[in-house]
């Protein structure tokens, strides 16, 4: 697996908040790596589980993978449909 620090996105300091985080999730959900896009996929359930937040650009990235995955159950589940940045 290719880490995502390697990638724009660390674990400190701004890995405690979504904003910080949510830049990396993107790149990795658009990567062209092959392992790049599903550590993007659990990010973004961590994020939304941890924070129950998501951006517009990791949605519009997200409903270009197939329904059911973890980021997608995740989402729907924890963040609010209101917090949605639709």
């Amino acid at each position: 697996m290719v880490p995502l620090s390697g990638h724009g996105c660390t674990n400190a300091p701004r890995g405690r908040n979504p904003p910080g985080i949510l830049p990396g999730v993107a790149r990795a959900l658009g990567s062209t790596d092959p392992g790049l896009p599903h550590q993007g996929v659990v990010a973004l359930a961590h994020v939304a589980w941890l924070h129950r937040t998501v951006d517009r650009r990791c949605l519009e990235l997200l409903r270009t993978y197939r329904r059911g995955n973890e980021a997608d159950d995740d989402l729907w589940s924890f963040v609010p449909h209101r917090r949605l940045p639709w």
